[in-house]
């Protein structure tokens, strides 16, 4: 994208790779930190943080390529279908950018405030997504679910209560925000933690988007053929008439 028209395959890779934009992002510390040889102990102390100083901005960048790519494959939706839902993924896709660019670029403690709202407001947006676009949820003729399961209606209930909340704390690694100011064993301690429940939630996510899809293609194959026999029955009354 935005070159060819995105299949289905390819926007669950895409989504996937969201998830793992924070893993990018340190790949690129690591990168640094052993190709300035700052693992040495003979390395000058003054040098000692060139890889915290530019870390952020290159960050920030590399964190927002596998949202861009997302957002690529949303225009061209767009593009080949004229679909609005394409536009409002879209804009999804561009408030996640927006977190991603706050946590990146603006100073911790000073913008804090602003970057825990933008926080919650994409997870709003995305949760809604999540639930309503992705999974068919939601339905208030069918208890907030759909007509179509596949799993046990606790299973879904289950995801749309913890999906909001996950998706929150992810959001929060995204945008930079330090759980317990200027402590690194904290971060340690929590981030792979945070990273375990967010293995979780794009598991379960997907699960349900592909359980959705194939849902709706059931949907779409059986009215198929409902309006084939019905056209077969029209045709031989006519010609029984005849």
């Amino acid at each position: 994208s935005p070159f060819s028209e995105p299949s289905f395959t390819a926007v669950l890779v895409a989504d996937v790779m969201t998830s793992l934009s924070p893993i990018f992002a340190d790949l690129v510390f690591t990168s640094c930190y052993y190709g300035s040889s700052l693992f040495q102990l003979n390395f000058p102390s003054s040098r000692r943080n060139i890889c915290w100083r530019s870390r952020f901005g290159i960050r920030g960048v590399v964190m927002v390529i596998p949202l861009w790519l997302r957002l690529a494959q949303c225009f061209r939706g767009y593009y080949d279908a004229g679909e609005i839902k394409s536009l409002l993924n879209a804009g999804k896709y561009s408030s996640s950018i927006l977190v991603v660019a706050l946590g990146a670029f603006l100073d911790k403690e000073k913008s804090a405030p602003i970057r825990i709202t933008a926080a919650i407001f994409n997870t709003m947006f995305v949760t809604y997504w999540d639930s309503v676009r992705d999974w068919g949820l939601c339905s208030c003729q069918h208890r907030m679910l759909r007509q179509r399961l596949k799993f046990p209606q606790w299973v879904y209930y289950f995801a749309l209560c913890t999906n909001p909340v996950l998706r929150l704390l992810w959001t929060l690694v995204l945008v930079n925000f330090r759980f317990e100011e200027d402590s690194d064993f904290s971060q340690a301690f929590y981030l792979p933690i945070l990273a375990a429940f967010e293995i979780y939630r794009r598991s379960q996510w997907m699960v349900l988007r592909v359980e959705w899809e194939n849902a709706k293609r059931e949907i779409s194959s059986q009215d198929q053929n409902n309006n084939a026999l019905q056209n077969s029955f029209v045709e031989s009354t006519e010609m029984c008439r005849l």
